[in-house]
């Protein structure tokens, strides 16, 4: 969209930040002046004020605003800023898979709803300021969650007003834009929550990911295994335990189990992803078992076996 700078008479272009709850499609609409870090962690915090809780994980898009990386094999990284609201909000922030709008389909939808109810229905109105186009979309934004559905009853206020129990209440104190001069990444300030049953649709779980690590071999279960104590809600190990386990699809499930032995009886108190990719990089996990089987062969006590000769068996003593 865009607004007149009625000191220069040029079009000043705003782009849309759009949010939705995905049972009742309840959204969130907040022009933007930009899509730098600061702009896109205050429309955060506004959308958790306007929804008036918070879910237990959210699914966002791949925009470095918000994303480090998200690479086809390892961890994905966030900017701090991002991590820090999540960890404020105690939410699991999960980017979606690149290129697979799928995963967050609820917006996705939204998003072509949005072109035509705010939009579309404002095309033909010039505003003279950004405050004079906020106020415009919030207005059609309120049309939108009160006006019916079409192909199920009620509105999406109405339907939101069934799924709010199921958000986190919000924090005492809202998130506050801060510059960040040093941090750590993977650390979490969270409170144990648990999702509730019906909004569970994640394909993969911590029971899941457990059983498949210990299929693979005890060191591969106890290094999962850290993985999910490190974390205060479970979905945030989701990431990090699976970009171990795929390793396996790389090298074998025996060398990474090879690697994780080697991570956990060197010292390693949690091993990540980084740490087993190094391993079996430089094939220490081929060389930590050459060596465990030498130092094995060297322990096996040996025997000797001494003929009948020796003890004096089959001499002819006359």
């Amino acid at each position: 969209m865009e607004y007149v700078d009625t000191a220069t008479g040029e079009a000043v272009k705003v782009y849309l930040f759009v949010a939705t709850l995905p049972y009742s499609q309840y959204s969130y609409v907040e022009p933007c002046r930009d899509m730098k870090m600061d702009s896109f962690i205050r429309a955060h915090v506004h959308m958790y004020q306007y929804f008036g809780g918070v879910a237990t994980r959210l699914i966002c898009d791949n925009l470095k605003t918000g994303v480090v990386s998200h690479p086809r094999e390892g961890e994905i990284v966030l900017t701090a800023d991002y991590e820090a609201l999540g960890s404020h909000y105690q939410t699991a922030i999960m980017p979606a898979g690149i290129r697979k709008p799928k995963q967050k389909a609820s917006v996705e939808g939204t998003v072509g709803k949005v072109a035509t109810a705010v939009i579309a229905r404002l095309r033909n109105e010039m505003f003279c300021s950004f405050e004079e186009l906020k106020a415009a979309v919030l207005r059609k934004l309120e049309a939108f969650n009160h006006g019916s559905f079409q192909k199920r009853e009620g509105s999406r206020y109405e339907a939101y007003l069934d799924e709010k129990p199921f958000l986190h209440p919000l924090p005492s104190i809202p998130y506050e834009i801060a510059t960040w001069v040093y941090g750590r990444k993977n650390q979490y300030s969270t409170h144990q929550e648990d999702m509730p049953d019906k909004f569970r649709i994640s394909p993969w779980d911590d029971v899941r990911i457990r059983n498949w690590a210990g299929a693979i071999g005890k060191y591969t279960a106890e290094v999962v295994g850290r993985i999910f104590e490190g974390v205060s809600i479970k979905e945030q190990g989701y990431n990090p335990a699976l970009a171990v386990l795929r390793l396996s699809n790389k090298y074998s499930e025996a060398r990474l189990e090879a690697a994780c032995e080697f991570a956990v009886t060197n010292g390693i108190k949690k091993p990540r992803y980084h740490h087993l990719s190094s391993i079996l990089a430089a094939n220490q996990d081929e060389i930590y078992m050459e060596q465990k089987k030498a130092s094995d062969r060297a322990k096996t006590p040996m025997g000797y076996l001494r003929g009948s000769d020796y003890y004096g068996g089959g001499r002819n003593d006359q």
